[in-house]
């Protein structure tokens, strides 16, 4: 739920932040989409090919990063880029997670703590 409400809290002073409009639905949609998809991945995860799990598990902060990147770049709001930084943080500390849990790779304790 934490994602989810970063993700909230960001789509919500996006358009404060740049001056445009709301984020489209579509978008909107699409990151629900991607957040259910990896909350229903989880009880699947061991059973999962890895190749898909890692998108699955990180496809929203990976969007989410992306749509704040764009709209902060065309508004040149430099100073409001340490939201893409953290959300980009997220996303990868989730595939740490996922990759050690599924023992691709041995994941620090802090990716552990940071998606917690």
């Amino acid at each position: 739920m934490g994602g989810a409400a970063v993700g909230g809290y960001l789509l919500t002073a996006l358009p404060n932040w740049t001056g445009a409009g709301r984020v489209s639905p579509q978008i909107v949609r699409a990151l629900t989409l991607l957040w259910l998809m990896a909350r229903l991945s989880l009880p699947w995860a061991k059973a999962l090919p890895v190749w898909l799990l890692l998108p699955l598990g990180s496809g929203y902060f990976g969007l989410l990063t992306v749509v704040l990147a764009l709209q902060l770049r065309a508004a040149r709001a430099w100073s409001r880029l340490w939201s893409v930084a953290v959300v980009a943080g997220l996303a990868l500390g989730n595939a740490a997670f996922l990759a050690d849990m599924r023992g691709v790779q041995t994941a620090p304790a802090s990716a552990l703590a940071m998606v917690l």
